[in-house]
């Protein structure tokens, strides 16, 4: 919560991600693994909110919120701002974004049920969803269309790993976002590095939007603001 408030208080979005446990409430935390956060070789899909809420992280006293206590910040008089409409050049208060992944684990439809009985409290939130996972973009799309929906993509055929999880076949129908004819994602958030994939391209000049993220310098940052996207940073703080 203390990286959420710092970047309220400079004036960011964020974008976070959300597991199910095994009690049905909604956590927020990157890794599947508490390992390199807390040192515990455990799935965070596997385990209550009892237990992930009494684990201390890096050895501090953070610990794993709710996305309910994430989702109340950013509806809070500190998260709003001042956006100004070029074409009116008239000012609108709105609250700071939140892009907010979803870590699919077991029953993809309940997961996201979940999801937006939590975030539709919150009217005014400021929000899309993405995923990795194509069915929860589906899903979206089938049941939610009103939902800004992002399709997350990286060049899995450099992974060993998911070439033997998934097959060839499969992990090269993720890298060329091949689901989205299903799917239709209003975009598609991919690494930085990894924003020259023809496919992605391809789907740019189709109308799809454009994120990147491990962007972690100015100059990146500057690139896909040119390019017409929205970038992800961290480690250091944008120029005005």
């Amino acid at each position: 919560m203390k990286a959420f408030r710092q970047a309220v208080r400079h004036g960011f979005g964020s974008e976070l991600d959300v597991h199910l446990t095994t009690d049905g409430k909604l956590v927020v935390f990157h890794d599947d693994n508490l390992l390199r956060m807390a040192g515990i070789n455990r799935l965070v899909k596997n385990m209550s909110w009892k237990e992930l809420s009494e684990i201390q992280l890096l050895d501090t006293p953070t610990r794993i919120p709710l996305l309910e206590e994430v989702l109340d910040l950013y509806t809070s008089g500190k998260a709003m701002h001042t956006k100004k409409h070029s074409d009116t050049d008239t000012d609108k208060r709105i609250y700071l974004p939140l892009i907010i992944e979803l870590k699919s684990e077991g029953n993809i439809s309940e997961f996201c049920h979940r999801v937006m009985e939590t975030i539709d409290r919150y009217p005014a939130l400021n929000y899309c969803i993405e995923s990795f996972d194509p069915r929860v973009v589906l899903w979206f799309r089938r049941h939610r269309p009103d939902v800004i929906r992002g399709q997350l993509t990286e060049n899995f055929m450099k992974s060993r790993e998911a070439v033997r999880q998934w097959g060839y076949l499969m992990t090269f129908g993720m890298w060329s976002v091949a689901t989205d004819v299903l799917s239709r994602p209003d975009f598609i958030s991919c690494k930085f590095k990894d924003r020259r994939n023809p496919f992605i391209r391809l789907s740019h000049r189709m109308g799809v939007g454009q994120v990147n993220w491990i962007i972690r310098n100015q100059e990146e940052l500057k690139v896909v603001d040119r390019e017409g996207g929205l970038g992800i940073f961290e480690r250091f703080l944008p120029d005005r």
